[in-house]
């Protein structure tokens, strides 16, 4: 591998390593940060290590040294801090809009967003809603909805409630309905799609979770 090639793989592994298990809680040391990186397969000195975290403090990755008679180091400023993605999470938990799969897969990659140490402290509390979706398709739903918003084109879908044994039965015997859409809007814990139809006046709304 080249040698160029080389340092920016190490660049890559070493900041991806230190924002996934380190914060100001949580630093490591400079033997525990080469060693974890020896078991990824990337061999360094400590030289080599101040100098790769000398660089990406250069180009703007707040790599924050402790110093003493071992050095210790976090990733300090990064993309979301904590309480943004407290925000974030609580949004996610709450919604009723999302599947519990989807859910659980949303909270993960916001988790990721963090340090292990804060990462572990906000999974016991997040707030869940009980009352969740089976509809995994609510994605593709709202790609659609987004996709014909930024296009300026009408959606076509079908629209149904669920029956007392969770079945789909969908309204007015399955007929097509053709919406403007003019965005989307979150209330009561739902998410809602918003536009107009051609043949009367005024908004409406339909629950997204329930559109095919």
């Amino acid at each position: 591998m080249a040698r160029a090639t080389e340092q920016k793989i190490r660049l890559l592994a070493l900041y991806d390593f230190l924002r996934s298990n380190t914060d100001e809680d949580n630093p490591m040391t400079t033997q525990e940060i080469i060693k974890a990186l020896e078991s990824r397969g990337i061999t360094v000195s400590r030289k080599t290590l101040y100098d790769d975290i000398d660089l990406l403090n250069k180009y703007g990755y707040d790599i924050v040294c402790v110093r003493g008679r071992s050095n210790h180091y976090f990733v300090g400023e990064r993309q979301f801090q904590r309480p943004e993605v407290q925000v974030l999470l609580s949004a996610i938990g709450a919604t009723q809009a999302l599947s519990a799969n989807k859910t659980e897969i949303i909270i993960q990659k916001l988790l990721e967003l963090l340090g292990i140490g804060e990462a572990n402290q906000l999974c016991d509390i997040v707030p869940t809603s009980d009352a969740r979706h089976s509809n995994e398709r609510v994605y593709y739903s709202i790609d659609a909805i987004t996709t014909a918003l930024l296009k300026k084109k009408k959606l076509l879908f079908k629209y149904f409630d669920y029956g007392v044994n969770g079945q789909r039965e969908y309204r007015r015997g399955g007929h097509r309905y053709v919406i403007n859409p003019l965005g989307m809007a979150y209330s009561n814990d739902q998410l809602y799609l918003v536009g107009y139809h051609d043949n009367h006046g005024g908004l409406t709304h339909y629950r997204i979770d329930r559109i095919r």
